[in-house]
């Protein structure tokens, strides 16, 4: 069974290092990299990150974040990834339904 739950700054960005890594590893980010580009979204834009879990594992994670250029204000994206082994599932489907829920 899964479970999705908001990110924990404290204990998370190994977990979503590991899935971005697996998913895109062409482009991988280290935990340093996760934490320093969070620590430049502007405050005042809405930002959300949840965590998917199976067990104690992080399976997958899904982030909304309002776009940071001033002539797009109202525009927002989403990203989802969830590991190879858990797609097929329906985990980004719940993911996606609790982000824009």
């Amino acid at each position: 069974m899964f479970s999705i739950r908001p990110f924990d700054p404290q204990t998370d960005y190994p977990g979503i290092a590991a899935v971005w890594n697996t998913a895109w590893p062409e482009i991988p980010r280290s935990v340093r990299q996760w934490r320093q580009a969070d620590a430049l979204h502007p405050p005042a834009l809405h930002f959300e990150r949840l965590v998917v879990e199976m067990g104690n594992e992080i399976v997958g994670f899904g982030e909304l974040m309002q776009s940071v250029e001033p002539e797009s204000p109202h525009c927002y994206w989403a990203a989802l990834e969830i590991l190879p082994t858990y797609q097929r599932m329906n985990l980004c489907t719940a993911l996606y339904s609790r982000l824009l829920g």
